[in-house]
Formats: structure tokens, C-alpha cells, sequence
């Protein structure tokens, strides 16, 4: 569920900024069907090519702007969410842990039949000599 979360809001982002880009006339010979000439009230200008490429580039950089500012804003809210929601299960069983029991070395059955057998070869207690 996590990775169609994370591929749908890629998603979204990135068909935003692709259609946004392509919803701006790029043609010298619009008058009036481009968003920048619908936004403003003022029309394109058409003999000054720079000006045309700048005013055009300018609103591409305003969008991205836009963009990534809300892609911004959209993850600091899904971070937002997952900080405060609900406590992780794996996160309540590590705390409900003694604190010893947290950094206690666990050995193989190898080292643990070893620690074994030394301890019955050399402790007086536990040999079954009859005497």
C-alpha cells in the first residue's frame, strides 16, 4: 500500500508539471489560447522573440516553483502524519522489553554446547565419579 501511495504522489507531481508545460502555447501565432495571456489580461508578445522565450520560460519556473513547493508541503504532512499516528506494534514490543534483556549476547548452540561441556569437564560438582 506504502509503494502505490509513494508511486501515485510521483505520479501526480510529475503530470503536473508535464501538462502545465505543455498547456503553454509555444507557437508565435497564439493569441489568446495561452495561459500566460489568460493569467495576465495582457497578450504575448509576438515580434520580440527573447521577450517571448523569457516571458514563456518565466512562467515554466513559476509552475515548477508551485510544483515542488506543494510536493514540499504534501510531504512534510505524510511525515507529519506517520510521526504523530498510531505507535508502530514492533515499537510497543521493543519498549515493553526489561532494559537488560535488550543488550544480552546470544551465542550459537555451537558456543552454547561448549560453555556446557566446559563447565561439566571442570567443576567438581558436576562430575559422577563414585568414590
Amino acid at each position: 500500500m506504502k509503494r502505490f501511495v509513494y508511486a501515485s504522489t510521483i505520479f501526480i507531481v510529475f503530470a503536473m508539471a508535464v501538462f502545465g508545460a505543455f498547456g503553454v502555447a509555444h507557437g508565435m501565432n497564439h493569441s489568446g489560447i495561452c495561459f500566460i495571456a489568460m493569467a495576465d489580461g495582457t497578450p504575448c508578445p509576438e515580434a520580440d522573440i527573447a521577450g517571448f522565450i523569457n516571458r514563456h520560460f518565466d512562467i515554466l519556473r513559476i509552475f515548477s516553483t508551485a510544483v515542488f513547493a506543494l510536493s514540499i508541503v504534501a510531504a512534510f504532512f505524510v511525515v507529519l502524519a506517520y510521526v504523530i499516528g498510531a505507535p508502530s506494534p514492533r515499537r510497543d514490543v521493543f519498549l515493553s522489553r526489561a532494559p537488560r534483556s535488550l543488550f544480552t549476547v546470544h551465542y550459537s548452540l555451537f558456543i552454547e554446547a561448549l560453555r556446557w561441556l566446559a563447565r561439566f569437564e571442570h567443576s567438581p560438582s558436576f562430575t559422577f565419579a563414585r568414590g
